[in-house]
């Protein structure tokens, strides 16, 4: 995704669409911003490689060895230990990051699936390669019904208006039901489109 994003956290993956930036690329999540990228509820800057053992084994369910459902104190626990390694001046606190109301659209809005191994990807990553690959590729391995329909479909329309951000298009983790509205929309026209994907993107993690 492009800087004019100005992305304020991993969660607004969800929200930073959409203020839009209209034309970022013709391949769905564009080419990067080439830093650090955004982590559940806050960001940081790219920096150094990650180490092999700060989030390798045991947190953030690293080497296989958590398993059920994410929990809040888990995406917290691999944010603030990625962010301190990555961009220590800037890197949030266990308790700012666990007060943050968007942690509820992690767990609330993208499925069970990959939430682990989206968190897995996002804390082993180097500081400096950019999250968007990690968001485009968890789902893919397993995807829900109407997903894979909708991202074609999305790029298709994405070529033809270049009216909304084609970051719209890259998604690979929401839930079936999602993927079934946002697909309604792009049977509208430019405008109306871009008006309703802002509009499904904004009820599954309202901005504020």
């Amino acid at each position: 995704m492009t800087n004019c994003m100005n992305r304020l956290s991993l969660i607004a993956f969800l929200g930073f669409v959409l203020v839009g930036c209209g034309d970022d690329s013709t391949s769905p999540g564009g080419g990067g911003s080439g830093q650090g990228g955004d982590q559940p509820g806050g960001s940081s800057d790219g920096g150094q490689s990650q180490g092999g053992e700060s989030q390798g084994g045991e947190s953030q369910g690293g080497g296989g060895a958590a398993s059920g459902p994410v929990t809040a104190e888990e995406i917290c626990e691999g944010r603030t230990a990625w962010e301190e390694m990555c961009s220590p001046d800037d890197a949030i606190t266990m308790k700012e990051c666990l007060a943050d109301p968007e942690l509820s659209c992690f767990l609330e809005s993208f499925r069970e699936d990959v939430q682990r191994p989206l968190l897995e990807c996002l804390y082993e990553r180097p500081c400096a390669e950019s999250d968007d690959g990690c968001y485009e590729s968890v789902g893919q391995a397993n995807p829900v019904e109407g997903q894979e329909e909708y991202i074609d479909a999305c790029m298709v329309k994405f070529d033809e208006c270049h009216t909304f951000s084609n970051d719209f298009c890259a998604f690979t983790i929401l839930e079936a039901q999602a993927y079934t509205e946002l697909s309604a929309c792009l049977e509208g026209d430019c405008d109306a489109a871009e008006t309703c994907l802002n509009g499904v993107f904004e009820a599954l993690c309202p901005s504020g």
